[in-house]
């Protein structure tokens, strides 16, 4: 009777013990089950960008993360976004250059309805950019805007006061007008963080756009074009690629300018001029992404679930606030911008 009294408590104990282990289990499947690929599968991780670019933080987080994880192949940049500021818009473009040197892994652009500006200056750090035939892109240029508020202050009867360390401390103030000086000087500004962003499309797409390039220039009676195309070994150049390595950077630089005046384009118009490699959705380059890594057949795709915060509304991670949002101070953005 007391042997008996032993074993049923040490059974329920056993059988506590294996569901509590059966529960840790599940658990942890759970949580990692985003970070495990599907047995016997390769994975391609995807990492978007949506919203004005502004902080970039978890971009580059989740970089970092598929870039040292053993489990993923390849990376797919999924691009939604109108632009952003200058420093963030280079940071992220800077960070995919990185991921994409460290890890050896693919990094390929998807884009959605929009990838213009800043949006475009971030896919042009991957070894591919894909887009859809309607896709907006382009918008290459530099923004600055500030509001006029000095008929409102007249009207309501209020001034504002300004004590200040040098004379173009408040350049941009809603109070007052921009003198020709300030003017003169922001415009500099603008052009140095224009040239930034033609060389930026150039480190990434420069054998691109030179083929580009050279298919314009065979359209042209004119060969004056051409004239500069030589390859650099002295002799005829027999592929398509050697003859667009061998275009001089400062003409691949013109041609980029020749169309980087801020204009719209759609995603084919941009395909021909050399800024998108292929037309596609998500999933061709999802597809493409994988057999760039050499992986047979199709991958898993893994993507960490992001929910907005309250705090992403407030920072304008959405492209209607962020244009409704006064900014205070000088505000350099590769934006994209229908005011």
């Amino acid at each position: 009777m007391a042997k008996r009294n032993v074993v049923v408590p040490i059974v329920i104990i056993v059988c506590m013990f294996i569901f509590f282990m059966f529960m840790a289990v599940m658990v942890g499947i759970a949580v990692f089950s985003s970070e495990m690929p599907v047995i016997g599968r390769y994975t391609v991780a995807l990492v978007k960008v949506e919203g004005v670019i502004t902080d970039t933080s978890d971009e580059i987080r989740l970089l970092h993360k598929y870039a040292d994880s053993p489990f993923v192949r390849a990376i797919v940049l999924r691009i939604d976004s109108p632009g952003g500021s200058v420093g963030a818009s280079q940071e992220l473009f800077r960070e995919i250059r990185k991921a994409r040197k460290r890890s050896d892994k693919p990094i390929v652009a998807s884009m959605g309805n929009v990838a213009a500006s800043g949006g475009y200056y971030v896919a042009c750090a991957a070894d591919e950019i894909y887009a859809n035939p309607g896709t907006v892109t382009g918008s290459i240029g530099v923004i600055f805007q500030t509001f006029d508020l000095q008929g409102v202050s007249k009207k309501i009867g209020f001034d504002v006061n300004t004590i200040k360390s040098g004379k173009f401390k408040d350049t941009g103030s809603m109070f007052r007008e921009m003198s020709p000086e300030e003017k003169q000087l922001l415009q500099g500004t603008i052009d140095d963080t224009y040239d930034q962003f033609l060389d930026a499309v150039i480190e990434g797409r420069r054998v691109e756009l030179a083929r580009a390039y050279l298919r314009r220039s065979e359209h042209k009676t004119s060969p004056s074009l051409s004239a500069n195309v030589k390859p650099t070994s002295g002799t005829q150049a027999t592929t398509e690629s050697a003859k667009a390595e061998a275009v001089p950077q400062d003409v691949v630089k013109n041609y980029l300018r020749s169309f980087a005046d801020g204009r719209v384009l759609s995603g084919r118009q941009a395909k021909e001029l050399g800024l998108v490699d292929n037309l596609g959705d998500l999933r061709d380059a999802v597809s493409r992404a994988a057999q760039l890594a050499g992986v047979r057949g199709r991958p898993t795709v893994l993507q960490e679930k992001r929910k907005p915060s309250v705090w992403d509304l407030i920072e304008g991670r959405t492209s209607i606030l962020s244009r409704l949002t006064p900014r205070n101070g000088v505000s350099l953005e590769y934006r994209l911008s229908f005011d």
